[in-house]
């Protein structure tokens, strides 16, 4: 006898050990929740100013109905740690990242870790009011092969 699925189905995504991101393949509307009535927040382009390719930390996956499901991501805008909901069918495959970059602006300390391990410590400069260094757990991806999490202190 076949279990049942029960919709939507949720799954975290990204934690302090291991972070997803995925490249934005089509232009997309971001949402305040996972449903294409909900309130726009933002549009998600695939390049960036800069003309590279546009990435984003994926952290949850919620399945509403099968072949519909949508992403919650950390979205490259003002204020940091932004998040919204985009269609899955917008993004790339996701990719792992196993290291993160946490920043102490209190104590010019920055540590990273290794899937949860410290492998290193260093001291740092941090911004000025006119170019903050970004707050609390905010995240960015910035390379299939240099990656990171950036979280840091107020």
């Amino acid at each position: 006898m076949r279990r049942k699925i029960t919709y939507p189905k949720s799954s975290r995504l990204t934690d302090d050990k291991v972070a997803r991101w995925a490249p934005v393949l089509r232009k997309a509307i971001v949402r305040v929740e996972p449903r294409e009535t909900g309130r726009r927040i933002a549009v998600l382009e695939t390049w960036t100013t800069d003309d590279t390719q546009n990435i984003v930390v994926v952290l949850t996956r919620r399945e509403m109905s099968p072949g519909q499901t949508w992403y919650r991501v950390r979205l490259p805008i003002l204020p940091n740690n932004s998040v919204g909901w985009v269609q899955a069918r917008a993004l790339g495959d996701l990719y792992t990242v196993h290291t993160h970059l946490y920043v102490d602006r209190r104590r010019f300390r920055a540590t990273l870790k290794r899937d949860g391990v410290t492998v290193f410590k260093t001291i740092v400069g941090v911004g000025k009011s006119y170019w903050p260094t970004p707050g609390a757990s905010s995240t960015s991806a910035t390379s299939s092969r240099a990656s990171a999490t950036l979280s840091t202190a107020p």
